[in-house]
């Protein structure tokens, strides 16, 4: 009989799961060994209920479709670009995969050739690796996604927005839209700073395949260095055995494999109510557990800082997705 078919079964396997998570072993780390850093950190997290209970959600339903979570977050200004690019281009997030960078000849690298310039060399090769958290548990200011979520920032927001300034314009250009450039520039600028004055971030919850793990992503130090230790093991047991306030972190490399959205890579941004529901009905799963393991983070009612921080970040994303059809629009007719 299958899991979903026994009920019983099915929340033992999911217990046993929770128990053996970075989440859950961390929480437990931190509740054990400093209660002041554990409070911090949870009196962060219950302020916002849904986007909590979201999470641990998806991170169950992951697992349960055979696939190791990860967190990424960065500030909310950095929206605007990748939200506009997908809606002006089609690309339909049916299956949840994510251009983290713009696609271009710069990613047509193999593995062998990118890891080879990431371990010798003395700087963060930041354009082809993705910063990641193994926990929500992990809060060390600058070197978290938990601290760039809840602070709504990026310790390189600049780039991130300079990046996404040149892959609009880029993308303009390729539909002959070139003297509209500055007029669109200044609309995408107006939505960047109503996204800044939101409470929370953009948190990513990146699903890698076990199978793919030891090729796509790195035991990292800060600024990138791979620390030398086997990602799995991270996982299994070394950052978690014993209390440390040094945050963990991993890297997820951008190279020819992960930038084709067949890799198997699955990225949800639980920031978005909506893009999460579609990703646990796609998976025709839902977590038992979760709600109950972590239900001190799901009170009865939701905060107002949550419902109108959710309400903003909904609106803003609807104005971007309208004025990127609308220019979508004015480049077909263009092209008639």
């Amino acid at each position: 009989m299958s899991m979903l078919l026994n009920p019983c079964r099915s929340r033992l396997s999911q217990r046993r799961f929770f128990h053996q998570t970075p989440d859950f072993r961390r929480m437990a780390a931190m509740h054990r060994e400093d209660k002041e850093m554990h409070h911090i950190s949870c009196s962060k997290m219950d302020k916002f209920p849904k986007l909590m209970k979201r999470y641990f959600e998806t991170t169950a339903v992951m697992h349960a479709n055979g696939l190791i979570p990860f967190l990424h977050a960065q500030s909310s200004i950095m929206r605007a670009a990748p939200i506009f690019l997908e809606t002006l281009t089609g690309r339909s997030d049916a299956t949840h995969f994510k251009y983290f960078r713009d696609p271009s000849k710069e990613f047509q690298v193999d593995r062998e050739a990118l890891w080879n310039k990431i371990v010798s060399s003395d700087f963060e090769v930041s354009s082809h690796i993705l910063s990641m958290s193994y926990s929500i548990f992990e809060s060390q200011p600058e070197e978290s996604a938990n601290y760039f979520a809840f602070s709504n920032s990026s310790i390189d927001q600049q780039t991130g927005i300079e990046a996404g300034t040149r892959a609009i314009a880029a993308s303009l250009r390729r539909r002959s839209l070139q003297s509209q450039i500055p007029d669109i520039m200044k609309v995408i600028q107006r939505f960047q700073e109503d996204y800044a004055q939101l409470k929370l971030g953009t948190l990513y919850l990146i699903g890698v395949p076990k199978e793919s793990l030891d090729r796509f992503v790195y035991d990292s130090e800060a600024y990138g260095k791979p620390t030398g230790l086997d990602v799995r093991q991270v996982i299994d047991r070394y950052a978690f055995s014993n209390w440390n306030h040094k945050a963990p972190q991993a890297r997820l490399m951008l190279y020819d494999e992960t930038m084709d959205a067949r890799c198997g890579l699955v990225a949800v941004d639980i920031s978005d109510a909506k893009e999460t529901e579609r990703y646990i009905q796609l998976c025709e799963t839902r977590s038992l557990e979760s709600s109950e393991l972590f239900s001190f983070f799901f009170p009865d009612q939701c905060s107002e800082v949550e419902e109108e921080d959710q309400r903003k970040r909904t609106q803003i994303d609807a104005e971007v997705r309208l004025f990127a059809n609308k220019i979508a629009d004015c480049a077909r007719d263009k092209q008639r």
